[in-house]
């Protein structure tokens, strides 16, 4: 009976440090986060991304791969694409997010003005590298994707407002 019950408390032992070591393990775990935590590093992460503009390098899927450059600007928790907006595309407010490794995650979607067409962007920032997919779906046509990684990241200055000049007084005749 003695050694019956050494085997279960050697059991039970066994089992609930096995459970604490899972409970550890899962506090430790960004899986485990509380949605006020991820929503605080949400928002951290927009931070991250506002006033910045990216020079991205933009590829196709397809056989004949091009590249172009391209500026992501993100301000006032929107998002443009400067040859985009050169398209008619208008900015677009910004949905991020955070995955579990700590990778900030971007979505929005782009209309186009003149046509309705479709522009998705999907991009993960880790660190300092922007990566990520734009999807084009046009009302006609078929849908395109392209990849892109970021080249570089800058601060965005504000515009300066400027006045208009003001002409210097007429000198009159005496």
């Amino acid at each position: 009976m003695k050694g019956l019950l050494i085997v279960v408390l050697v059991f039970a032992l066994i089992v609930s440090s096995g459970g604490l070591v899972m409970a550890l393990d899962k506090t430790a775990s960004p899986a485990s986060m509380s949605d006020a935590t991820r929503n605080q590093l949400a928002a951290q992460a927009k931070n991250k991304l506002e006033s910045r503009q990216w020079e991205v390098s933009v590829t196709s899927a397809g056989k004949k791969a091009a590249t172009e450059t391209d500026v992501f600007t993100f301000t006032d928790g929107k998002v443009t694409s400067k040859n985009l907006s050169a398209q008619g595309y208008k900015k677009s407010n910004l949905n991020v997010g955070i995955q579990d490794d700590g990778t900030i995650v971007w979505e929005t979607m782009q209309v186009n003005a003149n046509n309705n067409d479709l522009a998705f962007f999907r991009g993960e920032l880790s660190g300092t590298t922007m990566r990520g997919v734009i999807s084009m779906q046009p009302v006609k046509g078929e849908k395109t994707i392209f990849n892109f990684t970021n080249a570089s990241q800058q601060a965005v200055t504000p515009a300066k407002e400027t006045a208009a000049p003001v002409p210097a007084p007429k000198k009159g005749k005496k």
